[in-house]
């Protein structure tokens, strides 16, 4: 079984606060990922920015940044086993 490290990217894609919506957009489709960290002007991680979010611009038609409607819990993890 691999660890973490061997199939993790050395790279993490991420996105600024500042960025556009369609700028996020981009970033998943070009990368095929589902996510992406949101980072704050020290490089510092503030949230997370999912398919998820994209999902309440149907809902939240006013929206017009990144932070207007990411998630402020950064990461969530639900374990596969019960």
């Amino acid at each position: 079984m691999k660890t973490i490290s061997e199939i993790m990217q050395p790279q993490s894609i991420v996105i600024r606060r500042d960025e556009t919506l369609r700028r996020s957009l981009e970033l998943l489709i070009e990368n095929s990922i589902s996510g992406l960290p949101v980072i704050d002007d020290e490089g510092n991680s503030s949230a997370c920015w999912s398919e998820k979010d994209l999902l309440k611009i149907l809902s939240e038609p006013d929206a017009r940044s990144i932070v207007s409607i990411m998630t402020r819990d950064r990461f969530r993890f639900r374990s596969m086993h019960r």
